[in-house]
């Protein structure tokens, strides 16, 4: 399983992962409503809005819990996720890790 998270405005590291087609889901994070609408035409992916960017550990943890919530992923299961920080920064994707939900 992979869960992608960008806060860009534009969600380009979500496309970038999208056009590679990965055989698990991507969910892509924003606060943008125009872009959560074009991240919901992507190849697998899954976009979650957020009302407004939260401080960064506070995303990691409210993503972990709508995973588990919706059934991508169970505890103990392994997630990437990869963040630009800080958030607002195009094309400033600076974090990735690997982790377990």
């Amino acid at each position: 399983f992979s869960w992608l998270d960008s806060l860009e405005a534009a969600g380009f590291t979500v496309r970038v992962v999208a056009a590679s087609r990965p055989p698990m889901p991507i969910l892509g994070v924003t606060e943008v409503e125009r872009t959560y609408r074009q991240l919901s035409l992507l190849w697998g992916v899954i976009p979650v809005y957020a009302d407004e960017p939260p401080r960064y550990e506070a995303m990691l943890d409210a993503a972990r819990e709508r995973i588990l919530a919706a059934g991508y992923a169970r505890s103990g299961d392994r997630v990437v996720t990869m963040a630009g920080i800080p958030f607002n920064v195009p094309s400033n994707t600076n974090s990735i890790k690997i982790e377990e939900v």
